[in-house]
């Protein structure tokens, strides 16, 4: 049977159901006790901006709700593995850990119309569907150049959502290169002072022949901290530190 969803990149096993799950305001959130637990929840809560907050689950039998719980007996070696199942009446999401819940979230993400992030529904209906996914490879990554071209902390805060969306884990942040340094080092001001600045930059194609444009821009301390911390587990995205490389 064809796929009725469409997921990046293609989970590990997919079981096509029959019928739809719809959410509306009445739609809650909840848990099973776990530390960080909730703040899984609160994340996926503020992308569909939830009318309630996620609340710990302390019924036998939910209904009209999506609920988390870690589960330490999925047999998946990763714990980035997880399980989501969709029915009629409601959504569960396990896994062994809270990195395999976040990128369960971002699988249902995906299966969600594209209008809800623009918030032009009041109900939002998928497909029911039970899913199992774990990753192929522990390393997922990607690259960004900032020291030839320099992009905003708006930009670079984009660029890591676009990784979690796609259940990449690794981001490599290049920083400095002969074409500028982009981090301030105040020990040393003269690198950014002197560094983060270049008099053109070669044409596209054609290493030899400059555009004779001035270009400069550096990250301030307190910007590359404020990057760090995005990506950092507090906020839910690369979940480790140990994730996020900085090249100088």
């Amino acid at each position: 049977m064809k796929n009725k969803i469409s997921i990046i990149p293609q989970p590990v096993g997919v079981e096509n159901k029959s019928g739809t799950f719809t959410f509306n305001q009445q739609t809650e959130i909840c848990y099973k006790p776990f530390p960080g637990i909730g703040k899984v929840a609160e994340y996926l809560s503020d992308y569909l901006k939830s009318a309630e907050s996620p609340v710990e689950c302390k019924c036998t039998e939910c209904s009209n709700c999506i609920n988390f719980r870690i589960n330490s007996d999925l047999p998946f070696e990763s714990d980035e593995g997880y399980k989501l199942g969709i029915t009629e009446s409601n959504i569960f999401i396990e896994a062994k850990a809270l990195s395999g819940l976040f990128y369960a979230v971002q699988t249902l993400k995906q299966i969600m119309p594209p209008e809800i992030i623009s918030n032009k529904l009041e109900e939002i209906s998928i497909p029911c569907v039970e899913i199992i996914d774990y990753p192929r490879f522990k390393w997922r990554g990607m690259h960004l150049d900032t020291a030839r071209h320099i992009f905003s902390v708006s930009a670079v805060k984009s660029f890591i959502d676009m990784l979690a969306f796609n259940k990449m884990n690794k981001f490599h942040w290049h920083l400095t290169e002969d074409q500028g340094w982009r981090i301030e080092i105040k020990k040393y001001p003269e690198l950014t002072k002197i560094s983060s600045k270049r008099k053109a930059t070669p044409v596209l194609g054609d290493r030899e022949t400059l555009d004779g444009i001035p270009y400069d821009g550096f990250y301030t301390q307190e910007e590359a901290k404020e990057i760090v911390r995005y990506a950092a587990i507090d906020s839910l995205r690369l979940f480790q530190k140990s994730n996020f490389q900085v090249t100088l």
